[in-house]
């Protein structure tokens, strides 16, 4: 059971785009928008704009939730 939900995890962190993909990284790093916003050189809205793009992605309602799907693979971007 364990393998299936990690690949289905996996299909759902696949489906992301590259910039979307670093995004999730820094979150499971456990940064701010604004730190990721600052790190990327992007504006805040962008970074709002992906985080909310990968927790729909992800089929998640919280960054904790797309964090902790994340781990569950050992994602860290």
């Amino acid at each position: 059971l364990a393998d299936e939900e990690e690949e289905k995890i996996r299909k759902l962190i696949d489906s992301l785009t590259p910039q979307q993909r670093v995004v999730l990284g820094h979150l499971v790093a456990g940064r701010l928008n604004k730190q990721i916003a600052y790190e990327l050189d992007v504006s805040m809205t962008t970074v709002k704009a992906h985080v909310s793009a990968i927790l729909q992605k992800m089929n998640v309602f919280s960054r904790t939730q797309a964090v902790i799907m994340a781990g569950k693979v050992g994602f860290k971007g």
